[in-house]
């Protein structure tokens, strides 16, 4: 469709630009069925006009379904995979051949020591939390947990 020589795109004039000479270059996407200006479509340089042949709406709308599906299927894969023992082994082996090499040792020894901090700091919110409880608080005994411990109120003796 594409004139070789001058490498201009076609012209597609739309049944609303018949009367209306300033809405000559239009085209219609093959999604939505609308009738759009030129620069509402992606450059595709192997279309005849050089347009892609959706709308950019409808691309970008594809995009986000496309993603949704995508992730569903690679979460999918991963937790079949994960279940696998031969993979879980694999995946052992490598993370140990990586963890020797000694351009990755600083970074998972910087890592481990960020993590070891993280769960400290959680360690010692939770030490304070309960040591500020006071021991008379009511606790929800519905499972029967505190019926089921020995009294260690009562003294032992010797």
């Amino acid at each position: 469709m594409t004139d070789k020589k001058t490498k201009n795109p076609p012209v597609y004039t739309g049944p609303e630009s018949i009367n209306n000479p300033d809405e000559l270059i239009r085209k219609r996407c093959s999604s939505c069925k609308e009738y759009k200006p030129f620069d509402d479509f992606y450059n595709n340089r192997t279309s005849g006009d050089g347009k892609d042949s959706r709308c950019i709406e409808c691309v970008k709308q594809y995009w986000k379904e496309y993603s949704v599906r995508v992730a569903a299927r690679r979460a999918e894969y991963r937790k079949a995979r994960s279940a696998d023992p031969i993979v879980r082994e694999n995946i052992r082996k490598y993370a140990k051949k990586y963890a020797a090499s000694p351009e990755h040792a600083e970074r998972i020894r910087e890592l481990a020591r960020k993590n070891y901090r993280k769960r400290k700091d959680a360690q010692k919110a939770e030490s304070l939390a309960h040591a500020t409880k006071s021991p008379n608080d009511e606790v929800d005994d519905s499972a029967g947990v505190r019926s089921a411990l020995p009294d260690t109120t009562a003294k032992m003796p010797r």
